[in-house]
């Protein structure tokens, strides 16, 4: 394994760290509010830290895509929407393809109908103007604020 990856793996190893400890302490009455968010927000920085990773390192694309891929069918543990997250700025068209021919291998099925959701948010990662969960991570706020904005501004609205 490349140094490049190794550090990408620790990066989604981070993330998920402070995910799953963000969790936990949402759960607990006796943790403040303000405690558990700033493990969403270290979460989210490492998930920022993935994006920085991979666009300073072009040559290593195949590298990413292999990796992004092996989250994307979970056959790595990552916070559920790190891929979303992630291909909401690089744009990997190969991540959705590879879910596509998931779904079409898998359709009618138990398995289909688990990951549905999950094929959902990566999908609206790529496709909506303004991405739906935006509003629930500091680095796409300002997506979602321009949005608000316009909305208020708008006079058809």
């Amino acid at each position: 394994m490349s140094d490049i990856e190794a550090r990408f793996w620790d990066l989604c190893d981070q993330a998920l760290w402070h995910d799953d400890a963000y969790c936990r302490k949402l759960g607990d009455d006796s943790v403040s509010p303000d405690d558990a968010h700033l493990e969403a927000q270290a979460s989210e920085q490492a998930m920022v830290d993935i994006i920085k990773l991979v666009e300073s390192h072009p040559e290593h694309r195949e590298t990413f895509v292999r990796c992004f891929s092996d989250v994307a069918m979970w056959r790595r543990p990552a916070p559920y929407m790190l891929v979303a997250f992630c291909m909401r700025r690089l744009r990997f068209p190969e991540i959705p393809e590879l879910l596509g021919r998931d779904a079409e291998a898998h359709k009618g099925t138990a398995y289909y109908a688990n990951h549905m959701n999950y094929w959902s948010a990566i999908s609206h990662a790529y496709h909506d103007k303004v991405w739906e969960s935006a509003i629930c991570f500091d680095f796409y706020r300002d997506e979602a604020n321009e949005d608000e904005s316009q909305r208020r501004t708008s006079p058809c609205t």
